[in-house]
């Protein structure tokens, strides 16, 4: 992908292409649609002579030619597409903000505790393997030798005391954390139980910033994934992130905090 800022059009044809190569045009025009790409204008005649089958997939979409918007989808095929998309984004971002009151954010997600979220979840046991070498990957974009996104995660302390599948497996997700959160490009706060009120007691989002495409926050919940990229909403929710770290331990005192819940969670063993 070329580098410097440009459209999020830019940005999601680019990602079109490179999806294009590597896993075909109905994923690639998947992706699009989960991102809620307008059309490549009328007069790219390269795209429509190379992508013309999968292109007349995203212009039959129902997507408006010139306008970027949010999207919601429960069907399964588009989540799958919607993931891809915020992999794409996760990659080639800057830096990302997590704001995570109940789980650890995903790309400081241990093994053990993604097996735990994905047994418990009903994910069907053949796709469980899959999804857990999918969400451990994540941590490839903080933890890349060659210019690691920089990540900022408030992880609230429910986070770190919720037992997700066993004690031991707290142990060894506070343990993953402790470890990532001694890189340079990984900045983990924790926002404590005693803490005021603060956005992210609303839900977990996340906001990630490029050098390559303008800023997106992404939410979930259990069925479907929002992208919101208009700038009111990337105002609203740059001013909530900034709330949300107000709040949170600063200096030494989140790995203190993650060590004690560490060894409060191995003797209840």
């Amino acid at each position: 992908m070329a580098t410097g800022p440009f459209s999020l059009a830019a940005f999601c044809f680019d990602l079109f292409d490179e999806l294009l190569d590597r896993e075909g045009a109905f994923a690639a025009s998947c992706a699009l649609r989960a991102v809620g790409a307008p059309r490549r204008d009328e007069q790219d005649q390269r795209g429509r002579r190379e992508h013309g089958e999968a292109r007349q997939g995203v212009e039959h979409s129902g997507v408006p030619s010139g306008r970027t918007f949010s999207f919601s989808s429960a069907e399964p095929p588009e989540q799958r597409q919607q993931l891809s998309a915020l992999l794409e984004f996760e990659r080639t971002a800057r830096l990302i903000t997590h704001a995570a009151p109940l789980l650890i954010p995903g790309s400081l997600q241990s093994t053990a505790y993604v097996r735990a979220i994905m047994t418990a979840g009903g994910v069907p046991p053949e796709e469980v393997e899959t999804r857990i070498a999918v969400r451990v990957g994540r941590r490839e974009a903080i933890m890349r030798k060659d210019e690691p996104v920089h990540l900022k995660a408030a992880i609230g302390e429910a986070a770190l005391r919720q037992v997700v599948g066993t004690p031991d497996v707290m142990v060894d997700q506070l343990d993953h954390l402790l470890q990532l959160s001694d890189l340079d490009n990984v900045d983990v706060r924790v926002v404590p139980f005693q803490s005021a009120w603060q956005p992210a007691l609303e839900g977990i989002f996340v906001l990630i910033e490029s050098d390559e495409a303008p800023p997106v926050v992404h939410l979930e919940n259990r069925r479907s994934g929002l992208f919101l990229h208009e700038p009111a909403d990337i105002a609203i929710y740059r001013e909530a992130a900034e709330t949300v770290f107000s709040t949170a331990l600063v200096a030494a005192e989140p790995k203190l905090h993650i060590a004690r819940v560490r060894k409060e969670t191995k003797a209840e063993r």
